[in-house]
């Protein structure tokens, strides 16, 4: 791509961060303004202004007691804060991505050269090699009888020592519709390096490797380990993604099937540059599908979140699947939504 190609492509995507930005600055703001009305409370100064403020479409009702608050069906009406704390969560969350992939773009010595530009996708940093050495070298991974591994470029190189080492390789294929997306490589069907080098991508998972339906739960073996890649992660656990939640959809499936729980270790791979501190990616910035990591690798680090966040346990919510992923994995077809 020529120069000015790419001078595009950082003009859009800085419009889009100072637009999320703003969305966050917004979001942070109304949320301060509503809390200020619920605190101090301002009588109107004369008898005509406190007409226009009852006619005002954005009156605030008096304030209700706790009782008040609560409908027949058990349910808080007083939903304000609320709503406007799931939209700071979604702009903090927008924000981040687009900082991370502009900051690793606009560096370019942090990435490969292939996929660029990495807007939308899980950046496929240098020296992945390294992260993957550190990993199968941790006491959790030589423990691990199945491990589960994204197909992320990033993780390539993890997926061929896994199978290396061990007798089997879980990996999720999501590019091809007509499949379902767990497959499964055995290291005895590979005779030579080259056999490991192929398996190890995404077509040679298909060659090598055998779908696990999940209709079919006695064909799968419970998973110790579940490494993916990500945009961004923070040191307190919380990650994400391009933004798409199919990790989350993937991790909710297995829950659902029995072959994840809470004790099953997460595990990301990232550059240095894509771990980001508390400041960034505070612990409530996350939602109820979202899943935490309990380790953090890069190729010069291990990182032990201290107080690990909650894995998710609510399977599969159909209220967030659209119409769309429902189509490309067939998996879900074994729901009744």
């Amino acid at each position: 791509m020529t120069h000015s190609g790419h001078s595009n492509i950082f003009s859009n995507k800085l419009s889009q961060i100072n637009s999320n930005f703003e969305n966050l600055v917004n979001a942070y703001g109304t949320i301060a303004i509503e809390e200020k009305k619920t605190k101090e409370p301002k009588s109107p100064s004369s008898r005509s202004e406190s007409r226009k403020r009852s006619r005002s479409k954005f009156r605030r009702p008096p304030k209700k007691t706790s009782e008040e608050n609560v409908t027949s069906s058990g349910k808080s009406t007083d939903s304000t804060i609320e709503l406007h704390e799931s939209d700071l969560i979604k702009s903090i969350k927008n924000w981040t991505r687009e900082w991370i992939w502009h900051s690793l773009e606009n560096e370019d010595s942090s990435l490969y050269k292939f996929p660029r530009p990495i807007f939308g996708k899980i950046p496929h940093f240098l020296n992945t090699l390294d992260a993957a050495r550190l990993l199968i070298g941790l006491r959790e991974y030589q423990n691990a009888n199945i491990v589960r591994v994204g197909s992320s470029m990033c993780l390539m190189p993890f997926r061929e020592l896994v199978l290396r080492e061990k007798e089997s390789l879980y990996c999720n294929v999501r590019d091809y519709v007509e499949k379902d997306f767990l497959y499964c490589v055995e290291s005895e069907n590979l005779k030579s390096n080259k056999d490991f080098g192929i398996a190890s991508t995404k077509k040679g998972m298909i060659i090598y490797g055998k779908p696990l339906r999940i209709s079919s739960k006695n064909r799968i073996t419970k998973i110790d380990m579940f490494v993916v890649g990500s945009v961004a992660v923070c040191r307190n656990g919380v990650r994400l993604g391009h933004g798409k939640g199919f990790s989350d959809l993937e991790w909710g499936m297995l829950y659902d099937v029995g072959v994840v729980d809470k004790k099953t270790i997460v595990v990301t791979l990232v550059a240095d540059n894509q771990v980001v501190g508390d400041d960034i990616l505070p612990s409530w910035v996350r939602n109820e599908h979202d899943l935490p990591v309990d380790i953090i690798v890069t190729p010069t680090t291990v990182f032990y979140v201290g107080q690990k966040l909650k894995k998710p346990c609510c399977g599969i919510l159909a209220s967030l699947l659209t119409d769309e992923i429902k189509e490309t994995i067939p998996s879900l077809r074994i729901y009744n939504f």
